[in-house]
């Protein structure tokens, strides 16, 4: 069970430092976008030694806060 454990989380790494291109569009992980006249708290919440594992520090509309990152093409 160790070992499998293991592969998925290595499994998942890897398509955290790996960028694709797709059909001429650059695609990787970032931060989900916030619906328009968002303001959060205007605070910085992300730690200095960065965020959780899956996490991205992201804009809430003032501050930052560690969100789960999302799969994007540009």
């Amino acid at each position: 069970m160790f070992r499998f454990t293991c592969k998925i989380l290595f499994s998942i790494f890897l398509t955290f430092l790996v960028n694709t291109e797709v059909s001429g569009s650059q695609c990787g992980w970032g931060c989900p976008t916030l619906p328009p006249n968002t303001v959060g708290p205007c605070v910085e919440l992300c730690p200095s030694a960065g965020c959780d594992f899956g996490y991205l520090c992201c804009s809430n509309g003032c501050g930052h806060v560690c969100k789960i990152g999302i799969w994007t093409c540009y």
